[in-house]
């Protein structure tokens, strides 16, 4: 019987929180003037058909939102001859709080944030030695608070997160994390008019972790009524052989693939999505002092917000 890896999840907890922020709200974009600089590609794959329009995000001085997301990990490893089956994590339910508090002439949406505290949702059966490292590795989040300043197409210009000066280096280093992901969480659009069945390719390189990897998502616009719309997503991410240091060991990632698929529906008088799902099963492997170690994780989320 393999050994039991309670706390091998926690380790890449954040790496699957990056991944979902990005899937839900990262986008990529040409560089036109109204693109921040460094901003990844969209390539315009089809137009779609019948009446066409440019989208654009708009949002009043005041507006308020909830989002509430909700995602869960399973996973499995293998390392050298040991090996753990498909193991699913407690859901981990995050709350927060947005408000828009400065519109420019050019458009551009300035927002703040609050994060409530997370809750870690249990679910029969469910180790408490599992439980408590959720319960560990969420320690500190609530209360943090940011900003962010995203143009009328979902470009972020700027963003930061006020980390206590007080937290520990795991929440620092987790937090830090979130802060690049602030420049990926709004839902970025085409520059073109576009009607439905329009198809678009966002072309991105996300650091995770240390962990640098490309991702492609395909968007399909399926539905297109007054200022909503409804997106499907289908997603391929790819790591080449490099090396990272994970908790003071290098690690040798040899290769990473996901894919995945979802759904989202924009509220473009909202700044975030109504409501999303994603799935996501990547499959990576490294090496460790010497022991080739293999994992598979199998990522849900959901996204509502009010």
């Amino acid at each position: 019987m393999g050994p039991r890896y309670t706390a091998a999840p926690m380790k890449h907890f954040a790496l699957a929180t990056l991944v979902a922020f990005s899937l839900l709200f990262g986008s990529s974009v040409t560089a036109a003037p109204d693109v921040p600089a460094g901003s990844p590609v969209v390539k315009l794959v089809d137009a779609g058909k019948g009446a066409k329009k440019q989208l654009r995000f708009t949002a009043k001085k005041g507006l308020t939102r909830t989002m509430i997301m909700t995602m869960k990990m399973g996973m499995a490893m293998s390392m050298g001859a040991n090996s753990m089956p498909m193991q699913t994590l407690p859901t981990m339910k995050m709350t927060m709080d947005m408000k828009v508090t400065d519109v420019s002439g050019e458009g551009d949406i300035k927002y703040t944030f609050l994060l409530k505290q997370p809750e870690v949702v249990a679910e029969k059966g469910t180790p408490q030695t599992v439980i408590d490292e959720m319960k560990k590795a969420s320690k500190g989040m609530a209360g943090l608070t940011g900003y962010a300043v995203v143009t009328s197409r979902g470009f972020t210009k700027e963003a930061d997160i006020n980390v206590p000066k007080d937290a520990d280096p795991q929440m620092k280093q987790f937090m830090d994390s979130i802060k690049q992901s602030l420049y990926q969480i709004s839902a970025p659009l085409p520059d073109e008019a576009v009607g439905v069945g329009a198809k678009w390719d966002t072309v991105m390189q996300l650091t995770q972790n240390g962990m640098t990897l490309d991702q492609t998502a395909t968007n399909e616009l399926v539905e297109l009524k007054g200022d909503s719309g409804k997106l499907k997503l289908t997603i391929k991410q790819n790591a080449k052989p490099q090396k990272v240091t994970v908790n003071g060991m290098q690690v040798n990632v040899l290769s990473l693939v996901s894919n995945g698929s979802g759904e989202t529906t924009l509220d473009f008088t909202r700044l975030v999505p109504s409501q999303a799902t994603v799935t996501l099963h990547s499959d990576l492997k490294m090496e460790a002092s010497g022991t080739k170690v293999g994992m598979q994780m199998d990522l849900t989320m959901g996204l509502s917000s009010k």
